[in-house]
């Protein structure tokens, strides 16, 4: 191609050129030509002025600007279909056979390459066939302005290596596609044999999303199977079989296990079967003829604590029961590694994933009726106001006479002296811990159970007797046994919280509204191994030993107890105790936010199965441009429409309506009614 001295090309009036637009190649006859960017009329009867720099061909092939504009686009329709039949027929890896042992420093003249190949002379549209040829193929040539590069041996075959690998991936994606479509439109197909590779890829992209390193390769599956859906990745593995269509994908992302490996359900099975050893037994106290029960809920499988009441002659005996989990579960065992690595049981709304095996969690560890346990018993005798008099923490052998649900304590409550006697001194408790500084801060408990494709709402709006009888005897027990290894200088993780931030309600203000906004106020808990005040509870020391079958937190500390009861070195340090903050911190962060955000979707999921209704909701607070509003019945927070600032205030309850809504997309849309 002719070029001025600046190294542009030189194009004349109805010389016929090709350039490439959006991959592909135009042939177009040149209409005139200014400061180097010709005027073209290309084979689709469109006029383009380009820069010169941009044509991969000018042989002199001339056509006259004198015909009319239709045949100046036949001819060039022409001139395009016989470029691509000898296109067609080049083989570029025998012509590349022919110059590569040459090894030449400097692009080639594609006139001189279409001379060995088609014999001399050769032909404007045998030159351009040839460009066009190495310019699709990539492999043999690489085109310059200046002419064919010739690509080396090595490059060569790595080129070709490479190009089998594309080859392969895409035969792969047309093939993986074809199933997945079957499998979206519900067609009959058989599995390929790579099916659970695929499966694998599908179930990391769903949960992963665009940070999944399967994602590309799933978009292109995707792509070639012509599904669009935003969420096909999710909705192929429902079909699949192995997602159900409520699956919970936090649960997976964050790893939290499922499931107990091999190794931990043996080592749980020979210690279920074991007697206790001779050493556990040794010293303990037998509190068997005390009349002892648990109160729990109607669903509960592993009691970790239990009651005993006495009445005195000046007072009250109270014994709370401990499960003594420390006897079975040794530091570092597989039982105990397990457990640290799931930190809490973790019950959710459709499943529950306890710290432990159920054959220990429900079974040998637990306080079932009629059966002997070993257990760490504190006796604390009260006055009538609830004052602790005094109080002793032994290990003990027990055995539950009764198991009583809420429910059946709230009916017996009257009926039964121990009942009445601990729900007085319940009471009493709480009232002192409030002219402690304790917090009042109770709102309408909500929580919810899949059932038969709906969801059952359950509410309660006030703590039932029962419950804050428990509540507060557990509270007790935790004090004292805090106030015990404090005292002895025993570490352990206390559980602390700074005071609320100031908070003032103006006059009148709906009182559901100054709890909530109270609870913002709240400082987070958090874990020390030194005592440090608790200003929730309005105590000067805590720590949780009541629920060690459920909580590691509440192991660590009775193993803590042991030591101190045993008058020997605490199986933890103080550098220890640091060590499992920074450890079991995050996990029971992420089990907190596990059991809101699906506690949140079955509520949405409550939400969008009821219909077309009005909800009741209380303003809480302004947001930008919007209002967080409280569903009262439901008691979850969700953000108003868009609204100019005054349309609502704090404390208002309004009636609002669902627009839209998408569970699984935790996206839900509120209108005013």
């Amino acid at each position: 191609m002719p070029r001025d001295r600046k190294g542009a090309p030189l194009v004349e009036t109805g010389h016929v050129v090709d350039y490439i637009e959006n991959n592909q190649f135009i042939v177009a006859v040149c209409l005139d030509s200014k400061k180097g960017r010709p005027r073209l009329l290309t084979q689709a009867n469109r006029e383009v002025v380009i820069s010169a720099r941009r044509l991969t061909h000018d042989q002199g092939q001339s056509l006259s600007l004198n015909l009319a504009r239709g045949e100046l686009v036949d001819r060039l329709k022409d001139v395009s279909a016989r470029r691509e039949e000898i296109k067609a027929g080049i083989d570029l890896a025998e012509l590349w056979s022919l110059v590569v042992e040459d090894d030449p420093t400097e692009p080639l003249d594609p006139a001189f390459l279409a001379g060995l190949l088609f014999g001399e002379p050769v032909t404007p549209d045998q030159v351009a066939a040839l460009i066009r040829a190495a310019v699709e193929n990539k492999i043999y040539f690489r085109y310059r302005p200046e002419g064919l590069e010739v690509t080396s041996a090595e490059k060569v075959e790595e080129l070709l290596a490479q190009k089998l690998r594309e080859e392969e991936l895409a035969r792969e994606r047309e093939e993986v596609g074809g199933w997945l479509r079957d499998v979206w439109t519900g067609r009959s197909a058989e599995s390929p044999v790579e099916a659970e590779a695929i499966i694998a890829r599908l179930i990391d992209a769903a949960i992963q999303g665009p940070d999944s390193n399967s994602f590309g390769k799933v978009k292109g599956w995707l792509e070639a199977a012509g599904i669009k859906h935003p969420r096909a990745a999710f909705e192929l593995l429902v079909r699949l079989g192995r997602f159900s269509p409520d699956e919970d994908l936090e649960l997976r992302r964050l790893k939290v296990p499922t499931e107990f490996p091999g190794p931990v359900l043996d080592e749980a099975q020979r210690v279920a079967r074991a007697d206790l050893p001779r050493a556990a037994l040794a010293g303990r106290k037998d509190l068997t003829g005390l009349e002892t029960f648990t109160i729990d809920g109607a669903e509960s499988r592993d009691f970790d604590d239990a009651l005993s009441y006495r009445a005195l002659a000046r007072g009250h005996e109270v014994f709370v029961h401990i499960t003594d989990v420390a006897v079975f579960v040794e530091p570092e065992s597989l039982l105990d590694l397990e457990a640290r690595a799931r930190a809490s049981s973790l019950y959710l709304p459709d499943q529950r994933l306890p710290m432990l095996p159920q054959i220990l969690s429900e079974d040998r560890l637990s306080l079932r009726e009629n059966e002997l346990r070993p257990a760490l018993s504190l006796r604390v005798e009260l006055d009538d106001q609830a004052q602790v008099l005094g109080y002793e923490l032994v290990k003990s052998l027990i055995r539950v006479d009764r198991r009583l649900i809420y429910s059946q304590a709230d009916q017996n409550l009257d009926r039964d002296p121990r009942l009445s006697a601990l729900h007085d001194l319940a009471l009493k408790l709480k009232a002192n811990r409030l002219q402690s500084g304790a917090l009042l801060l109770d709102v309408p408990e909500v929580w919810v159970r899949p059932m038969d494709g709906r969801v059952e709402l359950f509410r309660n709006d006030q703590t039932t007797p029962s419950r804050l009888l428990v509540a507060e005897m557990m509270i007790l027990a935790n004090r004292l046994a805090a106030e015990s290894l404090a005292e002895a200088g025993v570490p352990t993780l206390f559980r602390c919280q700074l005071p609320p931030g100031h908070f003032e309600a103006p006059p009148d203000s709906d009182p559901l509204w100054v709890t909530l906004r109270q609870r913002m106020t709240l400082n987070p808990m958090e874990l020390s191994p030194l005592p440090a005040p608790h200003a929730g509870l309005g105590l000067e020391c805590y720590t949780t030993f009541t629920s060690p079958i459920r909580r590691y937190l509440d192991l660590i500390t009775v193993r803590q107890l042991h030591g101190l009861l045993d008058h020997a070195t605490p199986p933890y340090n103080q550098e220890a105790l640091e060590d499992l903050t920074q450890s079991l911190g995050p996990l029971l962060r992420s089990h907190n936010q596990l059991r809101f955000r699906r506690l949140r979707y079955w509520l949405l999921k409550y939400l969008a199965q009821e219909g077309e209704r009005t909800w009741e909701a209380l303003v809480l607070d302004r947001l930008q441009d919007r209002y967080s509003l409280v569903l009262l019945e439901i008691m979850l927070r969700l953000p108003s429409p868009k609204l100019p600032e005054g349309a609502l205030h704090p404390g208002q309850r309004v009636q609002v309506r669902v627009a839209k809504i998408d569970p699984a997309d935790d996206y839900i849309r509120l209108d005013l009614a």
